[in-house]
């Protein structure tokens, strides 16, 4: 099965359980701004892990900086919310 059935599968699943799903990801954001490691800490059967870390992956952050002006990696917790259309 690919990334996209699988999205259209969980999107139909939504649906059905028509409720609103929080899902919260722990991340480093490196000095360039990349996700260098993800967590899912609470998933849900109706959204695969692999589809939000994907999702997470493709994001880009503003790095964090020093007073000096260095730009240093943080800690950052992202909360997705799929709501039924």
């Amino acid at each position: 099965e690919d990334y996209v059935q699988k999205v259209k599968r969980s999107a139909e699943a939504l649906q059905k359980a028509a409720a609103t799903i929080e899902i919260d990801v722990r991340m480093l954001i490196s000095s360039d701004g990349r996700v260098t490691s993800a967590k899912v800490i609470n998933p849900h059967p109706l959204v695969p892990e692999e589809i939000i870390l994907a999702c997470v992956r493709d994001q880009v952050f503003e790095p964090a900086h020093l007073p000096d002006g260095t730009a240093v990696p943080f800690p950052f917790k992202r909360r997705f919310l799929f709501r039924p259309a």
